[in-house]
């Protein structure tokens, strides 16, 4: 009897043990949703979708009911957890998910190339069956909806739908662009444009300012036409049937897109750039990592484990496929890399003839398993945000071959922090890269340079995966965290351009120079003329 009062005991205080540990983590098990989180994520890339599955993963474990809108649906049976299929609106394999090298490095697009595709990616979206169906039944709620921000407001009106905070997420890092949306503007002393094809090295000189306040004007212009002319257009046909559904009359759209409490972003020191930030902007990157790399398959494992020469691993990323390189340069690439004393695993997306002994080709690759490798050397990469955060996190030297996009500055800003080289495609590619290999190998520094990086980047206060849900959490539970909005929100555009304080010193300034003309005049009038002193005399 005494035995079976123990062993009734012992389960109660396990028990009691793991529902404190659950209540600690904030989260008792069986307990009431923390709220039901709508997840937005309508671009059709690969990139973007590990980003949108991390965050659905993250929140469902910390309570959440999620319906998340994913042109990439996985198979997943996970409680809580609701999937919008949008994959319609891809075309087909190669075209909605692949870009032609060739075509991007012959014909770059202007800048403001990307405010178009964010206006074709968010009214795609908006207009499939699958987000009609939710905006169309005013029985759906929602405490919280997160959209990922590319170039595009056109999401924003989903909160007034639902009458809930909007928190925005970027999936690249910071920039003047996305602040704009939380009410903070970066100087062009500061922000450098991620879509640009370089990253001055800072702090910038005169003309790189000019250059960068040009193109904020530049681009600012083509976002206030999209805003007003063309996004306004797809906000009425949209938003405007649900809004009276719910009896609520459709407030202008610029008074929504620029009402979000909170942006997230996909960045962290020492990868991107280091910008004063307010408050309601808070970096949650690496949040896609995982906090133990998954074990490599045993044939893999056991590759790695016996080069002890070390390992060179090549990836283009997921939108890009090695495959596309032209003939002749994959034959000259392979070249280089036979006469490598490394193993070196290339990602390559079909089979090839005569590929050298130390080259193995992977039509998938576990990336992150195999950065965390202990023989890893170098990442030959595009320089994807990504890509480049698993680098950093596990400290290998990166050799950048940037193709369009952020990709460009988030290799220089890798370069200037000195664990990486910068190695633009042209004719001569493998040539360049023979030698930017050579250099990075044969030079510790690099990997030095690495692993300080990887320890700045892994030492903060709270992890990605906690920051995240922290700030989610603060959202949901505030209303939108309306301590955290900048003074900004409640200016006119005329104040926060401090466009008032010019006025008066201008109204000053014309007041003093007719005072000084008056004085001029006055003083002119007093002085004797040269007849009046000839008479006097």
């Amino acid at each position: 009897m005494k035995l079976l009062v123990f062993l009734v005991s012992l389960v109660s205080l396990s028990a009691t043990a793991a529902a404190v540990a659950a209540a600690e983590q904030g989260h008792m098990p069986g307990a009431q949703s923390r709220g039901r989180v709508l997840l937005v994520f309508p671009v059709p890339g690969k990139s973007h979708s590990i980003l949108g599955n991390s965050i659905a993963d993250i929140l469902i474990d910390d309570g959440y009911e999620v319906t998340y809108v994913t042109p990439f649906p996985a198979q997943s049976n996970r409680t809580g957890l609701t999937v919008a299929d949008i994959s319609s609106i891809l075309v087909d394999d190669r075209d909605s998910n692949h870009l032609d090298i060739a075509s991007l490095i012959e014909n770059p697009k202007p800048s403001h190339w990307v405010l178009t595709v964010g206006h074709i990616f968010a009214k795609q979206a908006l207009h499939h069956a699958a987000l009609q169906e939710l905006l169309n039944d005013d029985k759906v709620t929602f405490d919280l909806v997160i959209a990922d921000w590319f170039y595009s407001g056109l999401l924003a009106p989903l909160a007034a739908v639902f009458d809930c905070p909007l928190v925005w997420y970027s999936s690249g890092d910071v920039s003047w662009q996305s602040l704009r949306y939380v009410h903070e503007t970066s100087s062009p002393a500061l922000a450098v444009d991620p879509q640009a094809r370089h990253a001055p090295v800072a702090p910038l000189n005169t003309g790189d300012k000019l250059r960068q306040m040009l193109l904020q004007l530049y681009l600012t212009g083509w976002t206030h036409y999209y805003t007003s002319h063309v996004d306004a257009v797809v906000y009425r046909e949209v938003y405007s049937a649900p809004l009276l559904l719910r009896g609520r009359r459709p407030p202008p759209y610029e008074s929504l897109v620029y009402n979000g409490s909170l942006l997230l972003v996909n960045c962290h020191p020492p990868v991107g750039h280091n910008l004063p930030l307010p408050g309601n902007v808070q970096y949650v990157g690496g949040h896609h990592l995982s906090t133990a790399p998954k074990a490599l398959p045993i044939d893999l494992q056991r590759l790695l484990d016996e080069s002890t020469h070390g390992v060179v691993y090549f990836n283009l990323g997921s939108n890009v496929r090695s495959r596309d390189l032209p003939a002749a340069m994959t034959r000259d690439l392979l070249a280089v890399l036979s006469r490598l004393r490394q193993t070196v695993l290339w990602k390559f997306e079909e089979r090839l003839e005569n590929v050298p002994g130390n080259v193995h080709l992977l039509d998938w690759a576990p990336q992150e398993a195999i950065l965390a490798h202990p023989n890893m050397l170098v990442f030959i990469s595009h320089a994807g945000l990504l890509s480049v955060m698993e680098a950093t996190q596990h400290g290998v030297p990166l050799l950048g071959l940037p193709i369009f996009g952020d990709q460009f500055v988030n290799i220089d800003l890798v370069v200037q922090r000195g664990y990486g080289l910068r190695v633009d495609f042209s004719d001569n590619l493998p040539a360049r890269l023979q030698e930017a290999l050579r250099e990075i190998l044969n030079n510790p520094s690099y990997r030095e340079n690495a692993k300080q990086a990887s320890q700045v980047f892994r030492e903060r206060l709270a992890g990605p995966h906690q920051a995240l849900s922290h700030w989610v959490r603060l959202v949901t539970r505030t209303r939108g965290a309306p301590h955290l909005q900048p003074p900004a929100r409640h200016m006119s555009t005329f104040v926060w351009l401090h466009l008032d304080i010019l006025l008066v010193f201008a109204t000053i300034g014309w007041f003093l120079s007719k005072v000084a003309k008056v004085i001029k005049v006055h003083l002119k009038d007093s002085q004797p003329t040269d007849d009046s002193t000839k008479k006097n005399e």
